[in-house]
């Protein structure tokens, strides 16, 4: 028996040659398949094929004309294709490793029809369509959700059929769909009736909103990793570090958490008015409010919270990962009803909680941990009794709101994250939130945009605000095709193309935008970047300059303004602008630095050396290139023993910034030039070097 990789291997590769229709190189593989399946139903199939494959090219060899050989072909191509995915099917429930293996020993409905669907490829629709007739909620759920999981293993166009049909009432069925169009496009083309099937659905104006949702919650559960390091690293330590002493409560709604945080911050630093404790207040609120508007967005901030959770007994059934919530699961109902009475804390944590159900399952089965401690049992107990007297509710049921359409599309797709990222099966599925989800670029999904302006816009703008990428991008440029360029639209492709390192493109676009919206500070700034990279320094003075008129008071535009005239050999007018700043007492060391730097190059030796001074005299002001260059005018001076003693200095502290430093004296040879321009001689430059070294 050969191994499931060669298996695979071989199969898969056959269905690839045969989306090019070459049937023949896919025939030829067929009999190591079917080696390995022991089904002589199977055989007969392949035997057939071959026949009238061999009698087609027979009869068109001897000259004959046939104008329906290639539909010919064409069916059997699909015949041979989908006696490939049965053959793969029967495999796969050999397979004690493989995903589907614990549906196949389970007595459920939903096992018998996900068997169903892997074996008989002739007849898995109508035995779906009559499971779906006859089964429970919560069983047609877990069937989607195992269909799901199949059709995104191996294209099944009987699969997609049932899953079309049921699309309009099921927001899993629709989020199978897809998934589907959006990794076998090439194979909807070997099926016509099932691409026609396609187009018919998403030509429902409803069902674009739904997609579109679909799409949005791929691409939000796609960054997650990236969103959840932000909240790990950045926005929690603001929070900890914010609320020290504070305790915060969890279910509240925006406006009251805003009034929250704000009494947070004010009673933690009541009278302190030091501009460290406001940046710190103004830092805390700022985490605050960034993570309620990514729950608001939709961010599944909940992503590691139940991690732990998910590696308890209940969740070694995949069966377990897709199954709809019920406070009365035999898993969980011991659990979820403490004799009789309903665990008021749970329930107040799953109504208010923004919980996937997996969530859900993970976070009463860690409760019910905690229960059965000897230790906490009691003071859980009593704090459950508490609170059911505070809310009123110690006789009452759970009644968890219903999901809509909206939630359930939600629900599902980040269920689906969790098995495919979170779980022991994810290595045996190619990830489809690794994927780069562009509706524009499939034939399908871009119906469903590309008259549609709203849907367009809104969806742009998220995929914008998480990751500038090309998906943003060309939504953006649709946009405006269809409703025409604004400034604000223009500003939004250019970030896109900066993101992507595409600097000319984004200069294009944004002095597009500024001749529609001019003196618009954010294009203006936007420009400066772009130029910067480019090195295009007069056109970025002129951008800077238009700057220091918009926003006088700038202490940045004016200090850029002067680094840029610097970069120009404009020393006398950059020196102006850091005047300026030293006497409004703004960014004053950066300013002397610069200062004795163009008095330096102007020649105006005994100022720049007044100004080093000014910076020695300033305690953790100088840094080594100013001994460095300290050294420059004090020798261009006339005074080689003082300068002496400031490159030995500037030595020291070079050495001291980096000890893996190898060539202390690389600096000073990387002046030479500016010596040189500054009347020093080839000698007299190497003979300070020695003297420096020496």
């Amino acid at each position: 028996m050969i191994s499931r990789q060669v298996f695979f291997q071989i199969a898969n590769d056959a269905q690839n040659a045969l989306l090019d229709y070459h049937l023949n190189d896919a025939l030829f593989a067929m009999p190591s398949l079917l080696k390995e399946i022991d089904n002589e139903d199977y055989s007969r199939r392949f035997e057939a094929i071959q026949r009238d494959y061999n009698a087609m090219l027979d009869f068109l060899a001897s000259g004959g004309q046939d104008p329906n050989a290639q539909e010919m072909q064409s069916k059997m191509v699909r015949k041979t294709y989908l006696l490939i995915n049965a053959l793969k099917g029967q495999f796969n429930a050999a397979d004690e490793h493989h995903y589907i293996y614990p549906f196949l020993n389970s007595d459920s409905a939903f096992a018998k029809g996900l068997l169903a669907c892997l074996l008989d490829m002739n007849q898995d629709a109508e035995t779906c369509r009559e499971l779906f007739r006859i089964s429970s909620h919560s069983d047609i759920q877990l069937l989607l959700s195992g269909m799901t999981l199949n059709i995104w293993d191996q294209f099944n166009p009987h699969i997609l059929s049932t899953l079309a049909e049921l699309s309009v009432t099921e927001p899993r069925a629709l989020t199978a769909i897809v998934m589907t169009v959006l990794k076998y496009e090439k194979e909807l083309e070997l099926f016509p009736d099932s691409a026609k099937q396609i187009e018919t659905l998403f030509s429902d104006p409803v069902i674009h909103e739904h997609v579109t949702r679909i799409i949005r919650e791929f691409f939000i559960s796609s960054q997650s990793e990236r969103l959840q390091a932000k909240i790990n690293e950045e926005i929690m330590p603001a929070l900890l570090e914010g609320a020290k002493d504070e305790r915060l409560r969890m279910g509240f709604d925006l406006d009251e958490a805003e009034d929250m945080f704000e009494k947070m911050v004010k009673n933690q630093m009541l009278g302190d008015k030091d501009k460290k404790s406001e940046k710190k207040k103004k830092t805390f609120l700022n985490s605050a409010m960034r993570l309620l508007d990514m729950q608001a967005e939709g961010v599944d901030i909940n992503t590691e919270l139940f991690v732990n959770g998910m590696r308890l007994p209940f969740f070694l059934n995949l069966e377990n990962w897709f199954k709809p919530y019920s406070v009365h699961d035999a898993a969980i109902e011991s659990i979820t009803y403490d004799k009789g009475k309903p665990n008021v804390m749970l329930k107040i944590v799953l109504e208010q909680g923004n919980l996937c159900d997996i969530d859900k399952y993970a976070i009463t089965l860690m409760l019910g941990q905690y229960f059965q401690s000897s230790n906490t049992r009691d003071m859980l107990r009593m704090l459950q009794q508490q609170m059911a007297e505070a809310e009123s509710v110690a006789g009452s049921d759970f009644v968890l709101t219903a999901h809509t359409k909206e939630e359930e599309i939600t629900n599902f797709v980040r269920s689906l994250y969790r098995v495919f990222v979170k779980s022991r099966w994810k290595k045996q599925f190619a990830n489809l939130f690794d994927s780069n989800l562009n509706p524009l670029d499939n034939k399908y999904l871009s119906a469903v945009y590309a008259d549609n302006a709203r849907l367009l816009e809104s969806t742009a703008r998220l995929m914008y605000k998480y990751d500038q990428t090309s998906i943003p991008l060309r939504l953006f440029r649709r946009l405006g095709e269809l409703e025409g360029s604004t400034a604000e639209t223009l500003q939004m492709q250019a970030f896109c193309l900066q993101a992507q390192q595409k600097y000319r493109q984004a200069v294009n676009l944004l002095v597009q935008a500024d001749l529609l919206q001019p003196d618009e500070v954010v294009t203006l700034k936007q420009l400066l970047v772009c130029y910067d990279k480019l090195e295009q320094y007069d056109n970025l003075l002129e951008v800077l300059q238009r700057l220091e008129q918009i926003i006088p008071e700038s202490s940045k535009i004016t200090t850029d303004t002067g680094l840029c005239l610097m970069k120009l050999g404009r020393f006398q007018e950059a020196s102006q602008r850091f005047y300026k700043l030293e006497l409004e007492e703004k960014k004053v060391i950066p300013s002397m630095r610069a200062i004795a730097w163009c008095a330096f190059q102007q020649k105006k030796y005994e100022t720049a050396a007044r100004y080093y001074k000014k910076l020695f005299n300033t305690p953790g002001a100088a840094i080594w290139e100013d001994y460095l260059n300290c050294g420059h005018v004090t020798w261009l001076m006339g005074d080689t023993t003082t300068a002496l003693t400031f490159y030995h200095q500037y030595i020291k502290r070079y050495l001291t910034d980096d000890p893996k430093i190898t060539n202390a004296l690389e600096p000073f040879s990387k002046d030479e030039q500016t010596l040189l321009d500054h009347g020093k001689s080839a000698r007299e430059i190497s003979l300070m070097y020695e003297l420096i070294g020496h």
